[in-house]
């Protein structure tokens, strides 16, 4: 009688115990992949921090080499050979897109020619040389091409981030690339020239 009650009390007793011991292994095997996932997440976290500070420090030196070019050149006569340059870039997409690949050479540049008139900045002299020495080629794939001259007009709107709106105007926004304005818009007829009303003469 009293081995059967030493046995009844025992089994439970082995049995928690064998659970217990089963839950610190675990536990004990857990902790090492836990404290590896932290350190994942902390390092990933200092990571992003660290290249929103290179970003930051980035666009500062950027507006301060801006701002220095701006000595030697009027702040107005920079964003406005700028936004030029940035129009011939937007005329050059649509003129790439339709496959008029002489007409958007030609664009092309123009954007360079209007660069070298935005100031003697690094950026603004690498990415004059860039858009000069870029070739425009007749293929049937168009995405190369459209994407490099995209590439082009994002650096264009990064200096004029940096240089920041003008004081004493409103600040006019850059064409889209996907929204090219069409050869009429750009080329208003001259004054001297009479406009065609359709009517024999």
């Amino acid at each position: 009688m009293e081995t059967r009650t030493v046995m009844l009390v025992a089994v439970p007793v082995v049995a928690l115990g064998l659970a217990g011991g089963g839950f610190y292994f675990g536990y004990a095997q857990r902790g090492p992949e836990v404290e590896a996932a932290e350190a994942r997440a902390e390092e990933a976290t200092s990571a992003q921090a660290a290249a929103a500070e290179a970003a930051r420090q980035a666009e500062a030196s950027l507006q301060r080499r801006l701002t220095e070019a701006q000595d030697r050149l009027p702040a107005r006569d920079q964003r406005i050979a700028l936004l030029e340059a940035r129009r011939q870039l937007a005329l050059t997409i649509g003129q790439i897109e339709r496959r008029n690949f002489g007409t958007a050479g030609d664009h092309l540049s123009a954007a360079g020619d209007r660069l070298g008139e935005a100031g003697d900045a690094p950026e603004v002299t690498t990415l004059a040389a860039d858009v000069a020495g870029y070739e425009l080629s007749v293929t049937n794939d168009l995405g190369p091409a459209r994407e490099a001259v995209g590439v082009f007009a994002t650096r264009i709107d990064m200096m004029l981030t940096a240089l920041g709106p003008l004081p004493s105007a409103a600040a006019e926004a850059p064409p889209e690339i996907g929204e090219a304005p069409s050869e009429d818009e750009t080329e208003a007829p001259s004054e001297d020239e009479p406009e065609d009303d359709g009517e024999a003469g």
